[in-house]
C-alpha cells in the first residue's frame, strides 16, 4: 500500500500516510515501530512535510523502542513548528512513560496537565490506569477513579475502560467484592453502557465461574434496552460449559436459534 501511494502523481497528502501508519502501528505482534520510522524517512526524502499527527506517531514509535529522548525531542519540534500541545500530545507522552515503566514521571505530567488547565480525556486516564494495574497498585487506581468522578470526568466513553481496569486489577487480585461494588455503582448511574461493555462483564464473570452474575448482567442489559448479540451469548454458553451445566447450554442454544443468531 505504501509503495502504491508513493508511486501516485501528485503524491497524496501526509494525512493519508498518517492513516496508513496508524493502522500499521496497531499490528503490535509484528513490532512495527522500526518499519514506520523507516517509511517516514522515505516520505521525508520525497519532500512530504510532517504535520502534528505525524510527529506524534513518530514520537510514539521511538518511545516504544526505548528512545524516549528522541520521542520527546519530536514533541519539542512540534511546539517549535507552531503546533500547541493538545490531548493527543499529552496522551502520547504519558503513554510513553508508562510503556517504559516510568509511572512516577507519568503521574507528575498528569498533575502538570491539570494545572495548565487541560482536562485529561479517556486516552490520558487510560494510560495511567494501565500503568497502575501493571504494577498492581489498585489503591492508587481507585484514588484516581475517585478524583475523576469528583471532577466530573467519568464520561460515557470511560465505562469500558473502567471495566477493563476492574477486570485486570481488583477482580483478578481477589478483591471481587470491591470490584463488583465499583461495577454496580457504575451501571446504576446515568452512564449509558454499550453492548461491548456488557459483553466484557459477561465474559469476565463466566471465565471466573460466576455464571449467576453473568446471567444477572444479561438481564440488566436487556432491561436497559441493550440487545445482547452473538458475543454475549457465546460468553454465557462458554460459562455454562465450564460449569458442566449442559442443560442450560442446550436451552441457550435454542434461544439463540430463535433469535436467528
Amino acid at each position: 500500500m505504501f509503495n502504491q501511494l508513493i508511486s501516485l502523481r501528485p503524491l497524496p497528502s501526509v494525512i493519508v500516510f498518517n492513516q496508513l501508519f496508524t493502522a500499521i502501528s496497531k499490528l503490535k505482534h509484528l513490532h512495527p515501530h522500526s518499519t514506520i520510522i523507516s517509511l517516514f524517512r522515505q516520505l521525508e526524502l520525497l519532500g512530504i512535510k510532517y504535520d502534528r499527527h505525524s510527529l506524534g506517531i513518530l514520537a510514539n514509535c521511538y518511545c516504544h523502542l526505548g528512545r524516549l529522548d528522541l520521542g520527546f525531542s519530536l514533541m519539542a519540534k512540534s511546539l517549535k513548528l507552531g503546533y500547541p500541545p493538545n490531548h493527543y500530545t499529552f496522551g502520547t507522552l504519558i503513554n510513553d512513560y508508562i510503556i517504559n515503566d516510568k509511572l512516577p514521571q507519568a503521574a507528575q505530567l498528569l498533575n502538570k496537565i491539570v494545572k495548565f488547565g487541560f482536562q485529561p480525556n479517556i486516552v490520558t486516564y487510560g494510560a495511567i490506569f494501565k500503568g497502575l494495574c501493571r504494577i498492581g497498585d489498585n489503591a492508587s487506581a481507585l484514588t484516581l477513579l475517585t478524583k475523576m468522578r469528583s471532577a466530573g470526568h467519568c464520561k460515557p466513553g470511560l465505562v469500558l475502560l473502567l471495566i477493563v481496569f476492574v477486570r485486570t486489577g481488583l477482580y483478578n487480585s481477589g478483591c471481587r467484592e470491591e470490584a463488583n461494588g465499583v461495577l454496580t455503582e457504575m451501571l446504576e448511574s446515568n452512564i449509558a453502557a454499550t453492548v461491548e461493555t456488557y459483553n466484557t462483564l459477561v465474559d469476565m464473570f463466566c471465565k471466573d465461574g460466576n455464571v449467576e452474575e453473568a446471567e444477572a448482567t444479561l438481564q440488566r442489559m436487556t432491561h436497559r434496552g441493550v440487545a445482547p448479540n452473538i458475543i454475549t451469548y457465546n460468553a454465557l454458553l462458554d460459562g455454562y460449559c465450564l460449569r458442566g451445566q449442559m442443560e442450560n447450554a442446550q436451552k441457550l442454544l435454542g434461544l439463540m436459534e430463535q433469535k436467528r443468531l
